[in-house]
């Protein structure tokens, strides 16, 4: 295995527990750890990519990195968290307390509640339609909705990563 990806898989790794540590924080604390309450911490695994990507730019690139490098690299690692994030609360959900995905519906259910108020905007149909979607999601539904909402805010995340961590080498030497 080259440094490179076992420093990807290592802070990949630390980066998806941190982020279903919280889940299980939330969890414990009585809030639905599936509902808004994730967005208090969702920058926390981001923070383990940055340091990640900048471990590997000091210990394997002599303490280069371009952004093209960077942005690869903390990219991948954010695929790992999302992946092991993604898998962890979908065992979770399965096979420890299956109510979480009860209380995400019911959630979800009292916002389409608030929705019936614009009614008149949106249409009957419409909010019919969220009803139904909504009554009909599954553990696996929400866990990769999660991942892939991860990774899609993770293209934007990486890019913040590449332009902190990126350090050009110098054309002439001193």
């Amino acid at each position: 295995m080259t440094p490179r990806l076992q420093i990807q898989l290592n802070f990949g790794s630390i980066a998806g527990l941190a982020g279903f540590g919280t889940f299980l924080l939330y969890h414990f604390l009585g809030f639905n750890p599936l509902g808004n309450i994730s967005w208090l911490t969702f920058w926390l695994p981001y923070v383990i990519v940055y340091f990640g990507t900048k471990k590997y730019r000091e210990e394997e690139l002599e303490g280069y990195i371009s952004f093209g490098q960077a942005y690869g690299y903390s990219l991948f690692t954010i695929m790992i968290f999302a992946t092991l994030y993604g898998m962890l609360s979908y065992l979770f959900g399965m096979f420890i307390d299956g109510t979480i995905l009860d209380k995400y519906i019911a959630e979800a259910m009292e916002g389409i509640a608030k929705m019936e108020q614009l009614e008149s905007l949106i249409g009957e149909e419409t909010i019919e339609l969220a009803a139904k979607e909504i009554q009909q999601t599954t553990m696996a539904s929400i866990s990769l909705s999660d991942v892939a909402n991860k990774m899609i805010g993770g293209l934007l995340i990486a890019v913040i990563i590449a332009l902190a961590i990126r350090k050009d080498k110098p054309v002439f030497d001193e």
